[in-house]
């Protein structure tokens, strides 16, 4: 489990750089077309997928010594961990506030 979590942070460390650069450019292209906040926030998500891909699966490959192919798939498996988990915060979040309704 912490060389699990030791391979998650260096990932996470990997792809701050990158995406802070993006999150710059598409921020300041949004200002000057008068996009909201918002909305750059989400461009940045989809657009930094990719890159989050190449990234986590060319370290999960080199780490873990697989190929690229199954590195790929343990960042849709690590993806879907995420969504599950925002997924049921959500869950709990609509859960409590129908509860005070």
């Amino acid at each position: 489990m912490l060389t699990a979590f030791g391979v998650i942070m260096l990932i996470r460390i990997s792809t701050f750089v990158p995406e802070a650069i993006m999150n710059l450019f598409v921020t300041e292209s949004c200002k000057a077309a008068a996009i909201p906040q918002w909305e750059a926030s989400l461009i940045v998500i989809f657009l930094f997928l990719p890159i989050d891909l190449l990234i986590s699966a060319g370290l999960h490959a080199g780490l873990m010594s697989i190929k690229f192919g199954k590195g790929i798939e343990v960042w849709f498996v690590q993806m879907l961990i995420y969504l599950s988990i925002a997924a049921a915060i959500a869950l709990v979040v609509v859960l409590a506030i129908l509860a005070r309704g």
